[in-house]
């Protein structure tokens, strides 16, 4: 059989037999005649002649699955599988989802990402949306690049065409650079003063032992939520007065809570904490003997955001988030007089760099302070 078209209902099958082996396809809605199916079965015959065409009638989006279920799954973590699976459902499926695996292009990829040069981050109300960040784009075509090279790997389609589609990117720079000159600024620190500082550890005094200690740990160590409730107590070294981060624990949909390895190196790390956070933590471990013990076991990681948004509305207090607690460590110990370097290593940052740009306000406000003092002299 060098090839047949049979035409059933509005659509033209196509077939063709080579070497004992039989392949077929469904042409596209643009074949109508029996002159398109006879050029459109020419076409076909040489692509299959060529090697350039494969049985698969998979979509983009149950070949994503698949690549998700049997190669990322397996291999990464269920947070990293989260964000993965967040790309594809926000960002990916609803433009590529229904396309056939064989049928995705350059052309279909390119016209894509010119496309996404235009979305717009998707926070709920009330805060505002701006335009995404290049990384994201640059993220987004590495999982589409990804998952089509799995399918050129595993002889489901000829080639990988994202790999032939280049990102011109630096229109985006532009974009984003406008947004902030038109009065959008990057997320400002948001920290309790030094006098609301004092005043909450008071205020917290009142509450059940749990909430006061983790509360005075966050403030007093400047570390995570993930870090905080990955404590254990025989990470307390009560003789030299240090805590250690050496795990985190976080909660994802799929897992709820896990635990694991720091991201970053630099995260995993000891530091000394003051006599009154080393007495508070003595008298908490009066309720646990266990070393191997989370030290805030009994506290649920996902409702302490809104538990202590209710506590600071019970007490009449400056509302903040619960990370700002890890942001008013660190811009207390900065009045203080603290340098710069010992409290990025507090923070766990990978370099002083980050600390610097992430309180850039606060430093610029010491920077003015200086200056005046020269005055004084």
């Amino acid at each position: 059989m060098a090839g047949t078209y049979t035409k059933r209902g509005n659509k033209y099958r196509l077939q063709y037999m080579k070497d004992g082996q039989r392949y077929s396809m469904t042409a596209d809605s643009s074949v109508k005649t029996d002159r398109d199916a006879e050029k459109a079965l020419a076409q076909f015959i040489t692509e299959v002649d060529k090697g350039l065409f494969f049985n698969t009638n998979y979509t983009f989006f149950e070949f994503a699955q698949i690549w998700i279920d049997q190669v990322q799954k397996p291999n990464s973590s269920p947070v990293t599988v989260d964000k993965y699976k967040s790309y594809l459902n926000n960002r990916i499926i609803p433009y590529l989802g229904n396309y056939k695996l064989n049928k995705i292009n350059p052309s279909i990829l390119t016209a894509y990402f010119n496309e996404a040069k235009t979305w717009k981050t998707m926070y709920k109300p009330p805060r505002k949306n701006i335009p995404v960040s290049k990384a994201t784009v640059e993220k987004v075509y590495e999982i589409i690049t990804a998952i089509l090279e799995k399918a050129f790997e595993w002889e489901l389609i000829a080639s990988n065409p994202c790999k032939k589609v280049k990102l011109k990117l630096d229109n985006m720079e532009s974009e984003i650079n406008k947004n902030k000159e038109k009065g959008e600024k990057k997320e400002t620190i948001n920290s309790y003063t030094k006098d609301e500082y004092k005043q909450v550890l008071e205020l917290i005094k009142k509450e059940d032992a749990d909430k006061r200690t983790l509360i005075e740990t966050a403030l007093k160590t400047g570390f995570s939520k993930e870090e905080l409730f990955g404590l254990r107590w025989k990470d307390f070294d009560k003789e030299n007065a240090t805590l250690s981060v050496r795990v985190v624990r976080l909660y994802t949909k799929k897992d709820g809570i896990i635990e694991k390895q720091p991201k970053a190196h630099s995260r995993i790390r000891t530091i000394s904490i003051p006599n009154s956070l080393v007495e508070t933590l003595k008298g908490f471990k009066n309720d646990s003997d266990k070393d191997e013990d989370y030290i805030f076991r009994n506290i649920n990681i996902n409702s302490i955001g809104s538990w202590f948004a209710d506590f600071q509305d019970r007490n009449k207090i400056r509302k903040i988030r619960f990370h700002d607690l890890r942001h008013t460590h660190a811009t207390i110990l900065l009045y203080a007089g603290v340098d710069i370097k010992t409290i990025s290593k507090r923070l766990g940052h990978s370099n002083i760099g980050i600390t610097m740009d992430t309180y850039t306000d606060v430093l610029h406000e010491l920077d003015l302070s200086a200056s005046q003092k020269l005055d004084e002299i």
